[in-house]
């Protein structure tokens, strides 16, 4: 399928398409061993969650990495599109950078040796070049094992309370570790739990509502406000307005 969709570019856009990286060059290949597939394996970003298709975006596909970045990526079935939004100011003549991975949180250590084994580098932004000079890898190991009790938390719905201290003191070492921006993907799942423990441990609807409307704002700046999350979440605000009145 890859081969075949290559074959149907334009011969532009196909010497674009060769013109970017593949894992298989970086670990030494020799240059003309580069195939499409390896490209695609290299460069493609998953489509949504719940598919095991792939697609390739030549000006995503050209962002650097970095563990504290300041562009997210999301796909967008509706629009069939991969769109970028800040996560913070950029400035002018910044270099706009998005985070390849992993998807938990990892000492510099951890973080290094999923991308050394998933794109063949050796990470040297800026959060990993601070290593634990200013206690980054113990915040994000104590981030982790945070997440890990505030999703049992949510599920289960055991000490509501004490989960949302830990929702609220996980959002603050976000901050802390120059990852909590509004529109990253840590911080929306965080404020999702919030919402969760309020309405399965509290029954407190009210509460709830706070953590779904910053969710709400964070799904807005970082997926657009007329994306399916974000209609998603504002009919749950809707059905909890009418519980509420």
């Amino acid at each position: 399928a890859v081969n075949d969709a290559f074959g149907a570019l334009s011969p532009r856009t196909a010497l674009a398409v060769m013109d970017l990286s593949s894992r298989e060059q970086t670990i030494g290949h020799e240059t003309d061993t580069k195939t499409v597939i390896e490209i695609f394996q290299t460069n493609s970003y998953e489509l949504g969650d719940d598919t095991d298709y792939g697609g390739l975006f030549l000006a995503v596909a050209r962002m650097n990495h970095s563990c504290r970045p300041n562009g997210a990526h999301h796909w967008r079935p509706d629009l069939h599109m991969m769109v970028v939004h800040a996560t913070r100011d950029i400035n002018i003549g910044e270099e706009i950078c998005t985070c390849y991975g992993p998807s938990d949180c990892r000492d510099t250590d951890g973080r290094r040796e999923y991308l050394r084994d998933r794109y063949s580098f050796e990470c040297g932004c800026g959060m990993c070049s601070e290593g634990n000079d200013t206690g980054g890898d113990d915040r994000m190991v104590a981030l982790g094992e945070l997440h890990d009790t505030i999703s049992m938390y949510a599920a289960s719905g055991l000490n509501p309370e004490t989960a949302l201290r830990n929702v609220d003191n996980c959002l603050k070492m976000l901050k802390e570790q120059g990852i909590g921006d509004p529109t990253g993907p840590f911080v929306k799942a965080i404020l999702h739990y919030g919402y969760q423990i309020c309405i399965v441990g509290l029954h407190d609807k009210v509460r709830a509502r706070t953590y779904l409307l910053r969710e709400l704002c964070s799904v807005n700046s970082s997926e657009g406000p007329d994306s399916y999350k974000s209609i998603d979440i504002r009919n749950l605000l809707r059905k909890l307005d009418v519980e509420l009145k």
